[in-house]
């Protein structure tokens, strides 16, 4: 009769998530891997392959559990334009608090591995997609609102709005004060048909 495992899959990866959104994949160890998940080696292996499968799985977790519930939020708002605005806001203040400077483990991973691996990037792509779609969820709503003005082009916005969300999130690694952020926060949304109500405050 088999031997039943001794842990728990999703506990494990929130670690192993944790600890290269943390350290990146060439700063973290196997050694390291097997301390925060109490794993062996092997046993580490036999569940998800070799450091990069990981490190991979650990980013798709990144991206259904904080990502997704960043997008969900934004879905969830009865005033799409200001679920924008409360988002980049929020983000602003993460960022604020973030002492580690730790930043997105997606956009890490466009840094890191992006240029010389192809199914990192592929990752990454569709993470940013995703943002890039549910931006434009919210400004379809806000047209259907009445909230844009006339002729303004939701798809062409939400492009502007991700690139803009990357840009505020990079700014964390680089450990840019609030008061930076906040103001490149400002322009980007300023830069939305009547959403320049809608400063950081």
């Amino acid at each position: 009769m088999a031997r039943p495992r001794e842990f728990d899959p999703d506990v494990a990866l929130d670690a192993v998530m944790r600890l290269f959104w943390l350290q990146g994949f060439q700063g973290t160890s196997i050694d390291d891997l097997v301390r925060v998940t109490g794993m062996n080696r092997y046993s580490l292996y036999g569940v998800w392959g070799d450091k990069h499968a990981l490190y991979l799985a650990a980013v798709r977790r990144y991206a259904e559990s904080i990502g997704a519930e960043w997008m969900a939020r934004l879905d969830a708002s009865e005033d799409p334009l200001a679920g924008i605005r409360e988002m980049f806001v929020a983000m602003s203040a993460a960022i604020a608090e973030d002492t580690s400077r730790h930043g997105c483990l997606a956009l890490n991973t466009a840094l890191e591995l992006g240029r010389h691996d192809d199914v990192a990037r592929g990752l990454v792509r569709e993470i940013l997609d995703a943002m890039q779609a549910a931006f434009e969820r919210a400004l379809v709503r806000a047209r259907d609102l009445g909230q844009l003005a006339p002729g303004a082009d939701p798809a062409v916005h939400a492009r502007h709005l991700a690139v803009s969300f990357q840009a505020v999130l990079l700014q964390a690694r680089n450990g840019a004060p609030r008061e930076t952020v906040d103001a490149f926060v400002t322009v980007a949304l300023s830069t939305l048909p009547e959403v320049s109500r809608c400063d950081v405050v």
